[in-house]
């Protein structure tokens, strides 16, 4: 991403598509995808919301139960 340049919040949508992508495609394999990303999101910004329900739903489909508090 950092390659073709733009600002931080360009940045962030392209990565909010790629994980809808992801969660919406729906295989073992994508839902892992998504949850190593938002695991390292989560780990920045432990306080964010949003991140902490995107991350909620990606543990309840891969059926690995509650999100482990950070």
């Amino acid at each position: 991403m950092i390659e073709i340049g733009g600002s931080h919040a360009q940045r962030d949508l392209f990565e909010q598509l790629y994980l809808a992508a992801l969660v919406r495609t729906g295989t073992e394999a994508s839902l892992t995808g998504a949850q190593g990303i938002l695991q390292q999101q989560l780990n920045a910004q432990p306080e964010s919301l949003r991140l902490r329900r995107q991350a909620a739903a990606v543990y309840e489909r891969l059926g690995l139960g509650a999100l482990p508090r950070g």
